[in-house]
Protein backbone atom coordinates (compact mmCIF):
# COMPACT_ATOMS: atom_id res chain seq x y z
CA UNK A 1 0.00 0.00 0.00
CA UNK A 2 1.56 3.36 -1.02
CA UNK A 3 1.77 5.90 1.80
CA UNK A 4 2.44 9.62 1.87
CA UNK A 5 3.82 11.32 4.96
CA UNK A 6 2.22 14.77 5.09
CA UNK A 7 4.16 17.08 7.44
CA UNK A 8 3.08 20.56 8.44
CA UNK A 9 5.11 22.83 10.68
CA UNK A 10 4.30 26.44 9.87
CA UNK A 11 3.20 28.33 12.98
CA UNK A 12 0.29 30.22 11.39
CA UNK A 13 -2.20 27.61 10.19
CA UNK A 14 -4.68 30.20 8.88
CA UNK A 15 -2.35 32.14 6.57
CA UNK A 16 0.11 29.47 5.50
CA UNK A 17 0.72 28.97 1.79
CA UNK A 18 2.84 25.87 2.46
CA UNK A 19 -0.02 24.27 4.43
CA UNK A 20 -2.37 24.88 1.51
CA UNK A 21 0.10 23.34 -0.93
CA UNK A 22 0.74 20.26 1.21
CA UNK A 23 -2.99 19.80 1.84
CA UNK A 24 -3.71 19.94 -1.89
CA UNK A 25 -0.89 17.49 -2.65
CA UNK A 26 -2.14 15.17 0.06
CA UNK A 27 -5.69 15.31 -1.31
CA UNK A 28 -4.54 14.57 -4.87
CA UNK A 29 -2.44 11.66 -3.62
CA UNK A 30 -5.34 10.17 -1.67
CA UNK A 31 -7.74 10.57 -4.61
CA UNK A 32 -5.47 8.46 -6.84
CA UNK A 33 -6.66 5.22 -5.30
CA UNK A 34 -8.21 3.87 -2.11
CA UNK A 35 -4.84 2.20 -1.49
CA UNK A 36 -3.02 5.55 -1.36
CA UNK A 37 -3.01 6.39 2.33
CA UNK A 38 -1.85 9.58 4.02
CA UNK A 39 -0.20 9.93 7.40
CA UNK A 40 -0.55 13.53 8.56
CA UNK A 41 1.64 15.06 11.26
CA UNK A 42 1.40 18.69 12.36
CA UNK A 43 4.66 19.51 14.10
CA UNK A 44 3.37 22.88 15.30
CA UNK A 45 0.15 21.65 16.90
CA UNK A 46 1.66 18.40 18.17
CA UNK A 47 5.44 18.94 18.50
CA UNK A 48 7.82 16.07 19.01
CA UNK A 49 9.18 15.81 22.54
CA UNK A 50 12.71 16.95 23.21
CA UNK A 51 15.20 14.32 24.22
CA UNK A 52 15.98 14.65 27.93
CA UNK A 53 19.69 13.95 27.44
CA UNK A 54 22.17 14.35 24.59
CA UNK A 55 23.18 10.71 25.08
CA UNK A 56 19.96 9.74 23.30
CA UNK A 57 21.18 11.40 20.09
CA UNK A 58 23.51 8.49 19.41
CA UNK A 59 23.03 4.83 18.68
CA UNK A 60 24.08 2.80 21.73
CA UNK A 61 27.22 1.46 20.01
CA UNK A 62 28.36 5.04 19.21
CA UNK A 63 28.03 6.40 22.73
CA UNK A 64 31.16 7.06 24.73
CA UNK A 65 31.49 5.53 28.21
CA UNK A 66 30.74 8.91 29.85
CA UNK A 67 27.38 9.20 28.05
CA UNK A 68 24.84 7.54 30.31
CA UNK A 69 21.13 7.35 29.59
CA UNK A 70 19.07 7.57 32.76
CA UNK A 71 16.67 4.65 33.20
CA UNK A 72 13.61 6.94 33.16
CA UNK A 73 14.69 8.40 29.78
CA UNK A 74 15.09 5.10 27.95
CA UNK A 75 11.45 5.17 26.79
CA UNK A 76 12.36 8.14 24.54
CA UNK A 77 14.76 6.09 22.44
CA UNK A 78 13.33 4.95 19.11
CA UNK A 79 14.79 1.95 17.33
Amino acid sequence: MPQLLHLDSYADPNNSVSRAVTAHSSDVWHEQSPDHSVIHRDLHRDPLPHLPTSALHWAPHLMTPDEVVPADARHCRRR
